[in-house]
């Protein structure tokens, strides 16, 4: 695929983990994130009553490229049509990575995919949508070298006590995720995070080293890889795995 020079990428304050003040935030999230866990047999109490308070004000639902595969097939369009029609994309000053989330629209953030207090694409909503009013993260093991270790991830689980719907049903975390097809030990969540945290350490390594327009070079790789090559009429991890292969060994080897 030839560069898309019309795709300009925004750069922002890059995490290093190097100042302390860095280390020590870092620290503090994941003391919060502990507090707040869920176990997958445990309960909560929460009923949707379909009032949509949760599609607007958003500006923060990220799509990851499942999402992006799954929207788009659900469409029937092809990933970049669907990126251009309902999406945005920045890079996370966190990860230093291409980013997509989903457009609002309108003074109050509106989801696009909000009609009639429903979502319209419910079968295919995104994962961050799927779960509310949960939340995950993997939480990776020590590895001998006091390093995480990438291969040795466990998803953890949090509830956020929503501002709508009501406490009139209880679920515990693994029946809420059935209902979603969502798997506990989702296999996909598992590789994303550990894609993300790999492409996150070379891109911090390289921008510190390239110009800014080899940078944009760089950053559309990653972004047509990780998002838009994708056949949507076939099987999608199989995909996801070659791309993040070529990923990976581009930016180690080439960059």
């Amino acid at each position: 695929m030839k560069k898309d020079d019309s795709r300009s990428f925004h750069t922002g304050i890059y995490y290093t983990g190097d100042s302390e003040q860095e280390k020590e935030a870092k620290r503090l999230t994941l003391e919060h994130l502990r507090q707040v866990s869920i176990g997958l047999d445990d309960t909560f109490q929460f009923q949707c009553d379909q009032c949509g308070k949760c599609c607007i004000n958003r500006e923060d639902i990220i799509l990851n490229a499942m999402d992006v595969y799954r929207l788009s097939k659900e469409l029937g369009l092809e990933p970049p049509a669907m990126i251009d029609a309902y999406g945005e994309i920045f890079i996370d000053t966190n990860t230093g990575l291409p980013t997509v989330r989903l457009r609002p629209r309108g003074s109050i953030k509106r989801c696009l995919f909000l009609e009639s207090h429903r979502c319209s694409v419910h079968k295919a909503k995104p994962a961050v949508c799927a779960l509310f009013p949960l939340g995950r993260y993997v939480l990776f093991l020590e590895g001998k070298d006091g390093e995480p270790d990438l291969n040795k991830g466990e998803i953890r689980y949090i509830f956020n006590p929503p501002h709508c719907g009501s406490e009139g049903e209880t679920y515990t975390v693994r029946e809420w995720l059935g209902n979603f097809g969502i798997l506990p030990d989702d296999p996909f969540f598992l590789s994303w995070s550990k894609t993300v945290t790999q492409l996150s350490v070379e891109l911090h390594r390289i921008v510190r080293n390239v110009p800014e327009e080899m940078m944009q070079a760089v950053w559309y790789a990653v972004y047509t890889l990780l998002y838009l090559d994708y056949n949507t009429e076939e099987e999608f991890l199989p995909q996801f795995e070659e791309n993040t292969a070529k990923l990976v060994e581009l930016l180690r080897n080439e960059l």
